[in-house]
């Protein structure tokens, strides 16, 4: 399951973009699976300025990762890949 986090981010502005996001998504096979995680952070670089950015959560690395990145790109935010080692369903 793929876990786009957003971060440093107003709510609206996140608001805005996971609905951006998913719109992008329409049709892909990973849309179903692929949740947004909106988190309450302040995130700014050394002079005080804003870095928001996205992290990426899945637990592969293949072409949907690829795929998945290459449609956040044009978003023009610095993105996080983290690889997820395991994952345990709520579905037993």
């Amino acid at each position: 399951m793929p876990n786009i986090e957003i971060h440093g981010m107003d709510k609206e502005r996140a608001e805005d973009l996971r609905e951006k996001i998913f719109k992008e998504f329409e049709g892909e096979p990973y849309l179903k699976e692929t949740v947004i995680s909106i988190l309450p952070s302040i995130v700014k670089d050394s002079e005080g300025e804003d870095q928001p950015f996205l992290r990426l959560i899945d637990d592969t690395a293949d072409s949907t990762t690829r795929e998945i990145l290459a449609k956040l790109a044009p978003l023009k935010l610095d993105i996080e890949f983290l690889k997820l080692y395991l994952f345990s369903s709520k579905i037993t």
